[in-house]
């Protein structure tokens, strides 16, 4: 009974010690709000590809996206910056990355 509730609890501790998935790119997809907030009036800047970069390579690194199994999701991934600026000029310049 012992050895049991030793294991329990080493397995216990090793689930508390694996990040959040989400906690792993929540910092990364800010900045990607933010960098992309006035694509329409800025276009596509180098801080909105550089921030888009970092948030796929965080997401890649949580394993979510492009329909990761893994993820429980069908998340595919964020939308790349030319994208959003192109929907924008498609809706008359209203849109972005809402």
């Amino acid at each position: 009974m012992k050895r049991i509730a030793l294991v329990l609890l080493a397995v216990l501790a090793l689930l508390a010690a694996i990040p959040d998935r989400a906690s792993a790119y929540e910092a990364e997809l800010a900045a990607y709000a933010h960098a992309t907030a006035d694509i329409c009036s800025e276009r596509v800047t180098p801080a909105a590809v550089e921030a888009y970069q970092r948030l796929e390579a965080a997401l890649d690194k949580a394993q979510v996206g492009r329909g990761a199994g893994a993820s429980g999701t069908n998340f595919w991934g964020p939308t790349d910056p030319e994208t959003l600026y192109r929907r924008c000029v498609e809706a008359g310049g209203e849109g972005g990355n809402e």
